[in-house]
C-alpha cells in the first residue's frame, strides 16, 4: 500500500454470493489517523465506467440491446 499511495482500503472476498472475509487496512483518515473500519466510506470515482461497460456488454450478450444501438439522452 505504501508503494501504491493507498493509505487505506477494505476488502471482501465473495464466494458463491456470500461474503466469507474481510479486511480493514490503513487510515480512513490521514490527517486524524482513524483506521479504516466497516464504516469507513469510500469514493468510487471513475471505476463506474468499467462497471458500465461490463454491464452493456452482458446486456448485449443477452440480447437485450446492440452495441451500435443508438442513445438519446
Amino acid at each position: 500500500m505504501q508503494k501504491r499511495r493507498i493509505p487505506g482500503l477494505e476488502l471482501a472476498i465473495v464466494r458463491n454470493g456470500k461474503i466469507v472475509k474481510t479486511g480493514f487496512y490503513g487510515l480512513a483518515n490521514i490527517q486524524d489517523s482513524i483506521p479504516v473500519s466497516s464504516k469507513s466510506v469510500f469514493t468510487i470515482n471513475s471505476i463506474t465506467k468499467a462497471f458500465v461497460g461490463v454491464a452493456i456488454l452482458q446486456l448485449a450478450e443477452e440480447g437485450k440491446l446492440k452495441l451500435n444501438d443508438r442513445l438519446f439522452h
